[in-house]
C-alpha cells in the first residue's frame, strides 16, 4: 500500500497468512505523512501444523500510531518462521491504550505457538518512540492471553530492537491494571527468548511501565541491552502499586504460577546518567528455580 497516508480504524482488518509449504507474502506500507491503527489488525502469520514461513511487516512513514487495541502481528503456529516487523518512522511511533477486558494488548506482538517455527523480530528506528497505557512490543516464546491459561510451547524468540533519536517514553498501565507498557521478550517454552535492545539518547519509563526479559519456564531468558546518554526509572502504577521496572528475571511476580526454572538474561546498562527514584527498580531477578543473570552497570552518574 503507497499512499500520502493511511488510517484503518473500527474492525479494519489487513490479512496475508500462509496456511500450507509456501512462504506467506508480505505486507508493506509506503506513505508520505501518517499511519493509524485504531482498533484494527495486521496480521501475517504461518498457520497451525504448517510448515511454510510466515511474511514480513514493513511501514515507511513519518508518523505511526497503534492505539485502542489495535495489533501489528507477523507470527509462527507452525514450523515455520515467523516473519519479522520493521518500522521506520522519522518523527514518532506510538503504541497506546490497551482497552478494559481486550483479548489481546494493544501492539506489536511477534509470537511464537504452539510449534517450533523461529519467531520473527521486530526492528523500530524513529525519533520519538511512545508507549502507554497497557501497549506492548513483544516477540514471546508461547504466551499467555488476558485471563486465561498460558501457552507453554513454541519455538525461539524473536529478537528487538528499537532505537529513537530523542527520546523513548514508556509509562503507565491498562485501565484495569492487568497489562504493563513496555518492550519485552519472554518464553513460557523449553525455546530460548529472544533479546532486547534500546538504544537512544533519553529513556523515561514511569508509572509502573516494565521493560524486561524473561524465562517462565525451562528457555534460557533473552539478554537486555540499554544504551542512553540519560536513563530515569521513576516511581509506581498509581493503579496497582507495582514499580517501574527494567529487569532480566527467571518467573515474574505478575506470572506467579509459572515457575521459572531456565537461566535468566543479562542486564547490561550503559549511560552517562542513570536515575532510580520513588520505588522504581533496577533488577537481575530469580523467583524460581533458575540462574539469576548478571548485572553491569556503566555510567558517570547513578542516583
Amino acid at each position: 500500500i503507497q499512499t500520502n497516508s493511511l488510517s484503518l480504524q473500527n474492525g479494519s482488518f489487513i490479512f496475508n497468512p500462509t496456511f500450507g509449504a509456501a512462504m506467506g507474502g508480505n505486507i508493506t506500507f509506503q506513505a508520505d505523512d501518517a499511519v493509524d491503527f485504531s482498533r484494527s489488525a495486521v496480521i501475517t502469520y504461518s498457520a497451525l501444523g504448517t510448515s511454510g514461513a510466515a511474511g514480513n511487516l514493513s511501514i515507511n512513514a513519518n508518523r505511526v500510531a497503534i492505539v485502542e487495541g489495535s495489533v501489528l502481528s507477523s507470527a509462527t503456529y507452525g514450523s515455520g518462521r515467523g516473519g519479522n516487523v520493521t518500522i521506520y518512522a522519522a518523527e514518532s511511533v506510538e503504541a497506546s491504550r490497551t482497552p478494559e477486558n481486550a483479548l489481546l494488548p494493544t501492539g506489536i506482538l511477534n509470537n511464537s505457538l504452539y510449534g517450533t517455527g523461529q519467531g520473527g523480530n521486530i526492528e523500530i528506528r524513529t525519533r520519538l518512540f511512545i508507549n502507554r497505557d497497557g501497549a506492548l512490543v513483544v516477540t514471546n516464546s508461547g504466551g499467555v492471553l488476558p485471563r486465561l491459561f498460558p501457552i507453554l510451547t513454541g519455538g525461539p524468540g524473536g529478537n528487538i530492537l528499537i532505537e529513537a533519536t530523542e527520546l523513548m517514553d514508556i509509562s503507565g498501565v491498562s485501565p484495569d491494571g492487568f497489562i504493563a507498557s513496555g518492550p519485552g521478550t519472554t518464553t513460557f517454552s523449553s525455546s530460548k527468548a529472544g533479546n532486547l535492545t534500546l538504544s537512544t539518547p533519553r529513556l523515561v519509563a514511569a508509572d509502573g511501565a516494565i521493560i524486561s526479559s524473561a524465562t517462565l519456564s525451562v528457555g534460557q531468558g533473552g539478554d537486555l541491552t540499554v544504551n542512553a546518554d540519560s536513563i530515569e526509572l521513576i516511581g509506581r502504577s498509581p493503579k496497582t502499586g507495582n514499580p517501574t521496572t527494567l529487569i532480566t528475571s527467571s518467573g515474574r511476580t505478575d506470572f506467579a504460577p509459572l515457575i521459572g526454572a531456565g537461566a535468566a538474561g543479562n542486564l547490561t546498562v550503559n549511560a552517562r546518567s542513570l536515575v532510580v527514584r520513588d520505588g522504581a527498580t533496577l533488577n537481575v531477578r530469580s523467583f524460581g528455580r533458575g540462574d539469576a543473570g548478571t548485572l553491569a552497570v556503566v555510567a558517570d552518574s547513578i542516583r
